[in-house]
């Protein structure tokens, strides 16, 4: 028995033609892969992800002339809907979520000591250390302002700016609900084509963009930073992709001439400064990207 390697972009109908030189190589692949596949047989609905391994038996071959002309020729079989998308997102979200805020917690404390420790304010804490300590929790916290540290902060810097924190109502549950859910919200669709794609953006903060690439690798995650991240993509191979763009995100400014595809908004996109696209004329493509060049 052979084993092939999937190669990105590839259905099981696409392996077939490639092993066998007949879609009908496709019940030999079935018969040879009974498990091991997504904890399961393979089957005609098994979306194939590049890197999974196919058994397969060369006597089976249909059209060996085929064969022959695809490897000779050295050529790519790809027919499919190539669209994968990562399950867990939430669950992603969510941890990266409680470390940065546990990360933000440790610098605050190294910065400003003698405020919180242990997962509490301390007593008699510093009263000069705490202004600048709950400025910044308050500034970088990633949360919906339900936490007693989120709170305390909150209600420091109205006292602070206001004179008084009555005017500060701390969010209802349907409010905190709302506010997970924007989490993990899908925002933008690109269809790409080909093997790279490019995506440039400044983050907000207190923002969180979650970019799936749609190749079955984990999605990247991205929160605020002083200067723009860029993030390339190379696939395994031609084909078509969707990239899906999660989040709670604003954005300083978004840059999309690196991708390889269309993109379509689904909810407003707020972007304080400029974006860059290969549509700058196409009122439909950008009627949900909010944009000017005023500096924030």
């Amino acid at each position: 028995m052979n084993q092939y390697k999937v190669r990105s972009g590839e259905n099981i109908f696409d392996v077939a033609l490639t092993l066998y030189g007949s879609i009908e190589g496709v019940f030999d692949l079935l018969i040879s892969n009974p498990d091991g596949i997504d904890n399961g047989p393979l089957t005609i609905n098994t979306k194939l992800k590049p890197g999974m391994i196919l058994n397969y038996h060369t006597e089976y071959r249909i059209n060996q002339d085929i064969v022959k002309w695809v490897e000779d020729e050295k050529i790519r079989i790809l027919n499919g809907d190539h669209v994968y998308y990562f399950s867990d997102v939430d669950e992603l979200v969510t941890e990266h979520v409680q470390n940065f805020n546990q990360d933000l917690i440790d610098k605050a404390c190294q910065q400003w000591p003698n405020v919180y420790a242990n997962g509490q304010i301390i007593e008699n804490y510093d009263i000069d250390n705490a202004r600048y300590f709950f400025r910044y929790i308050n500034a970088f916290y990633i949360g919906s302002c339900s936490t007693d540290l989120e709170l305390l902060a909150r209600k420091s810097v109205y006292e602070e700016e206001y004179g008084s924190a009555n005017d500060f109502n701390p969010p209802s549950i349907d409010e905190v609900n709302i506010y997970l859910e924007k989490l993990c919200q899908p925002r933008i669709i690109v269809k790409q084509s080909g093997v790279l794609s490019a995506i440039s953006a400044r983050v907000k903060p207190k923002s969180i963009m979650v970019i799936d690439w749609g190749d079955a690798t984990p999605p990247e995650i991205h929160t605020y930073t002083q200067e723009p991240f860029v993030s390339e993509h190379n696939y395994d191979g031609n084909g078509l992709h969707k990239i899906t763009i999660y989040g709670n995100f604003s954005l300083y400014e978004l840059d999309f001439t690196g991708v390889s595809g269309l993109y379509y908004a689904l909810s407003p996109i707020d972007i304080s400064g400029d974006f860059k696209n290969n549509f700058d004329k196409d009122n439909i493509l950008n009627s949900l990207f909010s944009s000017n060049t005023e500096e924030e």
